[in-house]
């Protein structure tokens, strides 16, 4: 058991957080931080989760070699804030702000772990279990900029006599810089950090200590090359004490139900294609374990419910009242208007 937790001290706790997660995204490379409207926008750029149009749930399971397991469910609740007095000045107005509330579930897990004792002597095999629960919020400001936040309670068990329960919270921007080009930023783990509560059988006492979750800032651009045709993402990560990783992707529609996926993630190739019928999508993900060279399979299923909700591009500068533009309309069509010639004697 200690050769397993070192391998995973040099990665803080919560090291499963790293590989990500949704098919449509490790297909892309893991370059996911400048798109939004998914709920997988939980974990990738909580800022992302205020363009979801509709309810959405959101499922992944992932089979890899050593009997890893890593397993994601996801909802998010959009709605949109409207203001109660809808001018703010003369002719001006207010406009309604797009906003959604997510919540998300993450599981990893290990089995057939070699189990030892304090004297490191072979026991029976154990299994390792980790999870996070997310709760996450997203809002527009304007047409452009969107701003999210993803609150974690991490918990691990590793076998009866070692636990570990703590926090950590990600922020996240999203920024339209035209229509073509968005930017993401996601600062996740801050202030993370996870207590550990080991029993020792032989001593009869319980240890305590905390393990950091290392901080680790993700940026990226994507861009709409052909309009509903062909996306491609660029992102770059860094961990704390650990180098910087390059991510790619590219997504091509084959046509409006069907798409392709290929993309670089830290220089493994990964790819991918999703398929969409009515309201439920299908996306598959063939990539590299980060920790090693296995295959990984990712199978998502994604479903959305409910009404469309309206007001999803809210206009860069408000909206002039129709008074106002009529006003000024007028103005310019006004021509100057003949003298009278008045009858009378005064």
């Amino acid at each position: 058991m200690c050769s397993y937790t070192a391998g995973y001290s040099e990665q803080g706790a919560a090291a499963y957080l790293d590989t990500g997660i949704g098919s449509r995204a490790a297909a892309m490379g893991s370059a996911f931080v400048a798109l939004g409207g998914t709920p997988d926008n939980i974990y990738w750029n909580a800022a992302g989760i205020s363009r979801v149009g509709s309810h959405s749930v959101s499922m992944m399971s992932s089979m890899s070699g050593e009997s890893r397991k890593l397993n994601y469910i996801s909802y998010v609740f959009p709605f949109t804030i409207r203001p109660k007095d809808d001018f703010v000045g003369f002719g001006e107005k207010k406009n309604p702000v797009n906003a959604g509330i997510g919540i998300g579930w993450i599981s990893y897990g290990v089995s057939g772990l070699e189990g030892r004792d304090t004297y490191g002597n072979p026991t029976e095999d154990f299994s390792d279990s980790e999870n996070a629960i997310m709760l996450a919020y997203g809002q527009s400001l304007g047409y452009k900029l969107s701003l999210g936040v993803n609150l974690k309670y991490l918990m691990h068990h590793l076998t009866d006599y070692a636990s570990a329960g703590g926090f950590a919270a990600d922020l996240g921007i999203m920024y339209r810089i035209s229509d073509i080009f968005t930017a993401g930023l996601n600062v996740q783990n801050m202030v993370g950090s996870m207590k550990w509560k080991i029993k020792d059988d032989v001593l009869n006492e319980e240890f305590e200590y905390n393990e950091k979750v290392l901080l680790n800032m993700k940026t990226g651009i994507s861009a709409e090359i052909v309009k509903d045709k062909l996306v491609s993402v660029l992102d770059i990560d860094k961990t704390l004490e650990q180098k910087i990783r390059f991510h790619t992707g590219l997504e091509y529609m084959l046509r409006q139900n069907a798409a392709v996926r290929f993309g670089i993630d830290d220089m493994k190739i990964t790819s991918g294609f999703g398929w969409r019928r009515n309201r439920m999508l299908l996306d598959y993900a063939f990539i590299y374990e980060r920790f090693g060279w296995d295959i990984v399979h990712r199978f998502s299923l994604g479903l959305s419910f409910g009404a469309e909700r309206e007001d999803m591009d809210i206009p860069a500068k408000p909206v002039r009242n129709q008074a106002l533009r009529n006003m000024k309309k007028s103005k310019k069509r006004k021509k100057k208007m003949p003298e009278m010639k008045l009858k009378g004697r005064f």
